[in-house]
Formats: C-alpha cells, sequence, structure tokens
C-alpha cells in the first residue's frame, strides 16, 4: 500500500511542533481584545482550546499547535 491511500496516515510535518503549553490569554478573534481565559481544555477538535473573550463576551477556539 502507499502511504496516500485511505486508511495509512500521512507522514507529520517536521516542522509542526505541539506547544508544551497553552497561553494563559489569547487574542480574541472578534474584537482583538486579550483579556481572555481558557475556557475549556478542548474544542469542537483535539487540536482546538476554547477561550472566553471578557471584553466582547465571546467564546473562540485557539489551535493548540502552531508551525515553527
Amino acid at each position: 500500500m502507499r502511504p496516500d491511500e485511505p486508511g495509512i496516515p500521512t507522514p507529520v510535518d517536521p516542522e509542526v511542533r505541539p506547544n508544551q503549553e497553552l497561553p494563559d490569554a489569547a487574542e480574541c478573534p472578534f474584537c482583538g481584545g486579550t483579556d481572555t481565559q481558557q475556557f475549556a481544555s478542548f474544542g469542537s477538535a483535539l487540536s482546538t482550546s476554547q477561550y472566553y473573550c471578557h471584553r466582547c463576551r465571546s467564546v473562540f477556539e485557539y489551535m493548540k499547535w502552531r508551525s515553527g
């Protein structure tokens, strides 16, 4: 079987590494505010974490993995 066939995982890009720690506050994508706090460890996917913005009162998802 080839690696690009269904059921076979594709190789992981070596430049993409999981962050060891999530930030205490993440910038809100809706209002740009930084008065945020982690709301839940996991969002709609395992690769996201949910944060709550105190400025605009929105919950948003933050990607746990960043490149570089």
